[in-house]
């Protein structure tokens, strides 16, 4: 049990470790590294296998830590989003004039 409990926690504090460095990636716009990252994160939550009924102490705060840095994370993430389609609806409008302008 004790083997398994510190590779649980070698595992979130992996998790942590790559959340941080994915935050950093989105500030300096470095999308390929944050995409790396992500599959490595995939790869490394399929090995925590599922949901436990009881987190033991030494890992609650660890997950605590990775939730709080995951929400960072996803907001982040949603502000890139939100940014990338605000300029593709800028592009279209663009697109529409042009061909607009095509016409007279």
């Amino acid at each position: 049990m004790a083997h398994e409990l510190s590779e649980k926690a070698l595992i979130l504090k992996k998790l942590l470790e790559i959340s941080v460095l994915q935050r950093g990636f989105i500030r300096e716009n470095r999308i390929d590294e944050l995409l790396e990252a992500h599959s490595v994160r995939e790869g490394l939550f399929s090995m925590l296998k599922g949901a436990p009924t009881h987190v033991p102490p030494e890992l609650a705060g660890l997950a605590r830590e990775l939730a709080e840095s995951d929400a960072e994370l996803s907001s982040s993430i949603s502000s890139i989003m939100e940014s990338i389609a605000s300029r593709l609806g800028q592009v279209k409008t663009g697109m529409s004039a042009v061909k607009a302008y095509g016409r007279y």
